[in-house]
């Protein structure tokens, strides 16, 4: 067989494989092309979810599991291929094990349609996938087969190469004998690749044998499958609490892509970052709570009377009228036309309008717990944290900067009134920590310098400094003098929050603090009535 001819026709079954024999099919597949460009869009930009899919098919022999369940997450109307490839049958059982079961149409209330939830729904089930994949295959038959498949793919491609030489060497003439090394090549091409097809054919001719199929092999996984899915919502739900403790919203986790939002999800997660952020979650709902308390107006001048509906405000000649049955409904329609006789009151709260500034102590003692479930550092800058929440919350929106010092001060960390806050700006908060001695003259004077810059800016007054210690430090008497002329001057109040147990010795707070709280014992609820009176 050394005739071109002779060749090509021999070598014709395993011409043009280059591209390995077309797309292989899928245990699900929906209807909607464009699920599958998002499908090809996440595998190119989720790095964890490409090593996944490897793991899969290299260990387990399971390849095109990861995009099936994606899919199946996904997709609007997945749906199970009713004739899977062989190799995919164990994709078929797992996704048949998990779709239609409450725990997957729970999860898929988050994920439909959603790129990097349904990619993180399938990460988070890996651990079950691989028990489920053992479980359907301990000896690893689907493991041979498939390596037994691509050997037979890599064995078709090369007769492509080799009969195109030998082509070119004759210029296509049928009929024209090719050279002996030529043509000997192209028949040891095509003896390998009809050997390999004949190895990948046993191969899964014994794993059929030796796997169950169908039903039995869905309800095998269906109880882990299920768990799976409860696994993956957990999970996400987690994740969205995080973030949502952190202040992240879904429009600025839209601009990352989706190895980048995994870092920020690992980050927050790891740490001492995840304990401040339960505590910040305290915080906020502490503080929101409290804002809700707080009062524009504090009615303590009676100017006059007005025509209104306050019933706390009644001149006496209306609680009259209520108390005679005969002029009670009358009472009842002026109630209702806002036109009751009642005493017109004024009088203001302190309506701070400068920035907010968190001196947070990083000395090496706030990492100390003492017997208590969080440290001093934890509280500190979630307190902080908080505070940012109350300057955006304020309105107008307050700038805020956080200053930690140790012996010395480190640069503020300011978060604009007029810009978006940086996420990057709060983690730098959390995990910056000096841990050095305590000095409270340095990071007030930065303090200053920040409000003095804002009052020749703006001409505002009444902002706040609130300086969060667990110790005590000496202050020169020139300085305090100045530090007074200071505050009179600017018109802000300065705030001291003492943590740890001796809270009671930290004197120097009293000196430069107009309100100071002292706190032995760390719970958020001992500064509730901060974010009320900021």
């Amino acid at each position: 067989m050394t005739r071109l001819g002779a060749l090509r026709e021999a070598a014709t079954p395993w011409l043009d494989q280059s591209q390995g024999g077309g797309p292989t099919p899928r245990a699900v597949h929906t209807a909607d092309r464009a699920d599958l460009l998002a499908l090809d869009q996440m595998a190119a930009d989720c790095t964890a979810l490409a090593e996944l899919d490897a793991d899969l098919t290299t260990h387990y022999g399971a390849p095109g599991l990861v995009a099936d369940l994606w899919l199946a997450a996904y997709s609007r109307d997945p749906q199970l291929n009713p004739d899977p490839d062989p190799l995919h049958r164990a994709n078929h059982a797992i996704t048949a094990g998990l779709l239609g079961t409450p725990e997957h149409r729970e999860l898929r209330r988050m994920t439909v349609g959603d790129p990097y939830a349904a990619a993180m729904s399938v990460l988070a089930a890996g651990p079950a996938l691989r028990k489920m994949l053992q479980k359907l295959d301990p000896d690893g038959y689907r493991k041979s087969a498939h390596r037994a498949r691509a050997d037979a793919q890599r064995a078709a491609q090369r007769v492509q190469p080799t009969y195109e030489a030998a082509d070119d060497a004759v210029d296509g003439d049928r009929d024209a004998e090719v050279d002996r090394p030529l043509s000997t090549a192209v028949q040891w091409a095509i003896a390998a690749a009809r050997a390999a097809e004949d190895h990948a054919a046993q191969a899964l001719a014994e794993l059929a044998e030796h796997t169950e199929d169908g039903e039995l092999a869905v309800a095998r996984v269906r109880a882990e499958a299920r768990q799976s899915a409860r696994t993956a919502e957990d999970a996400l739900l987690d994740e969205q609490a995080m973030m949502a403790a952190w202040g992240t919203s879904g429009g600025q986790l839209q601009h990352l892509d989706p190895d980048e939002r995994m870092r920020l999800a690992e980050r927050l997660r790891g740490g001492k970052l995840a304990q401040f952020a339960e505590l910040i979650g305290r915080f906020r709902q502490m503080s929101g709570a409290q804002r809700s308390r707080r009062v524009e107006h504090a009615k303590s001048e009676y100017v006059g009377v007005t025509l209104g509906d306050d019933l706390g405000a009644l001149v006496p000649g209306e609680i009259v009228n209520l108390a005679v049955p005969a002029l009670r409904a009358q009472f009842a329609a002026r109630l209702a036309e806002q036109q009751l006789m009642v005493y017109d009151q004024r009088g203001e709260d302190h309506q701070a309008q400068g920035a907010i500034i968190a001196c947070v102590d990083c000395s090496y003692s706030m990492t100390l717990t003492d017997g208590q479930e969080i440290s001093g550092e934890a509280y500190a800058k979630a307190l902080a944290l908080a505070l940012l929440d109350q300057a955006r919350a304020a309105t107008p929106v307050r700038e805020f900067s956080a200053i930690l010092f140790d012996h010395t001060a480190l640069p503020p960390i300011t978060f604009r009134a007029d810009q978006p806050v940086s996420l990057e700006d709060k983690l730098r908060l959390a995990e910056l920590f000096p841990a050095g001695g305590t000095d409270f003259q340095q990071p007030l004077d930065a303090a200053v310098r920040l409000l003095e810059a804002e009052y020749s800016a703006t001409g505002r007054q009444q902002a706040d400094i609130v300086l969060i210690t667990d110790g005590d430090a000496e202050l020169e008497e020139d300085w305090l003098a100045e530090w007074r002329q200071t505050k009179q001057r600017l018109g802000f109040r300065c705030f001291g929050v003492s943590v740890g147990w001796w809270a009671e010795e930290a004197l120097a707070l009293d000196k430069i603090c107009d309100d100071v709280r002292r706190i032995d014992t760390l719970e958020t609820s001992a500064t509730a009535d901060l974010f009320r009176a900021i």
